[in-house]
């Protein structure tokens, strides 16, 4: 009984001398603890912000586009900018829909900048089918190849591609 309160009081006693010694380190360690874990709830919270204003500007680029289609382009460029993935991707949906820009190495910037996004391989893959039907219109011989490329790459357009150049 005796040698089993000796081995506690003797663990307490390392165990305090331990705290003791680093007690420096163990604060220090504790607050890069606690600075990692505010920033990445602050990241999110930040980020999460970011969606919500750039949703926002969605719905306000979208209500302007039958009043002031110049300022609702404005508005979609900056979405574009953003480089957000989801409500980038639908701007430059709109962007080509409404023919809101005229100038083809304008939209073909917009087409790189969405594609510069990481998205998924099935994201990347639509935007280069739009992006290919939008040459083929403009009657440039690079959205043939861009479909090519999705045919080899046996993208999940595959069949619409193979269609098009067929035609």
């Amino acid at each position: 009984m005796d040698e089993n309160l000796e081995n506690k009081t003797d663990f307490k006693n390392r165990l305090s001398s331990f705290f003791n010694y680093n007690k420096k380190k163990l604060i220090f360690l504790l607050s890069l603890i606690i600075i990692i874990f505010s920033s990445a709830a602050i990241f999110k919270i930040q980020e999460k912000k970011n969606f919500d204003l750039i949703a926002e500007k969605y719905i306000e680029a979208s209500l302007k586009l039958s009043s002031d289609q110049e300022e609702s382009k404005k508005i979609f460029n900056e979405i574009l900018l953003s480089k957000n993935k989801f409500y980038s991707i639908m701007a430059l949906n709109v962007i080509l829909e409404k023919e809101l820009e005229k100038n083809k190495e304008k939209i073909l910037e917009y087409f790189n900048l969405v594609e510069s996004i990481n998205l998924t391989r099935k994201q990347k893959d639509l935007i280069l089918f739009k992006k290919s039907l939008f040459l083929l219109k403009e009657g440039d011989q690079e959205g043939e190849k861009i479909l090519k490329k999705l045919i080899q790459d046996n993208s999940k357009y595959k069949s619409l591609a193979e269609e098009i150049i067929q035609n």
